[in-house]
């Protein structure tokens, strides 16, 4: 399946307008570098001025480089599968809770405070011209976890041109398991 440039670049333009807030403040950092080393190299010839002026671009460029490009490609990757995705149902194969729990160095009352995060993991295996593909999903709430079983059928949709691109639908999911959309996130 070939998709028309014009639609590569609407998607482009609809990742970049979810993004703009940290790509903007990306572009000020490399501007005030920009300035500040001009002012440091031409007109009061410091070299504080221009290091200091160097260092607010590589922050700038690390900032974009790094967030902002990541946070891109997954809107793009949204906006791809919700326009040329296919819908199906995924069945959960495996359920699994990874625990990212920490003790922090701040203390209360003497005592270390003990933070408890949990990551629920549902992984599930679903059929495209009759190959088996797998793939998996993370949610933030147990009991949303708790309510879904194994060969439990979760609605999905993929790219037809990379069915490993995938993405759970989560507001069907919950007007299926009958519970708030929120605690479906």
């Amino acid at each position: 399946m070939d998709i028309p440039f014009r639609e590569k670049l609407n998607f482009v333009k609809k990742s970049i307008r979810k993004n703009i807030g940290p790509f903007l403040i990306g572009v000020l950092f490399i501007m005030i570098g920009c300035v500040l080393m001009y002012l440091g190299y031409f007109t009061e010839n410091n070299p504080f001025l221009f290091k200091i002026g160097f260092g607010f671009i590589s922050f700038g460029g690390f900032f974009l480089i790094y967030f902002v490009s990541s946070s891109y490609k997954k809107n793009y990757e949204q906006e791809l599968t919700k326009k040329y995705g296919n819908h199906t149902t995924a069945i959960v194969t495996n359920k699994r809770i990874e625990d990212y729990s920490y003790t922090s160095n701040t203390f209360e009352n003497g005592k270390a405070l003990h933070h408890e995060e949990f990551l629920y993991a549902i992984e599930f295996d679903f059929t495209y011209n009759n190959i088996s593909y797998s793939n998996h999903c993370f949610f933030e709430d147990k009991s949303t976890f708790e309510a879904i079983t194994l060969d439990t059928k979760l609605p999905i949709q993929f790219l037809r041109n990379n069915p490993n691109k995938v993405t759970l639908r989560r507001q069907k999911l919950s007007h299926e398991l009958g519970i708030p959309e929120r605690r479906c996130q």
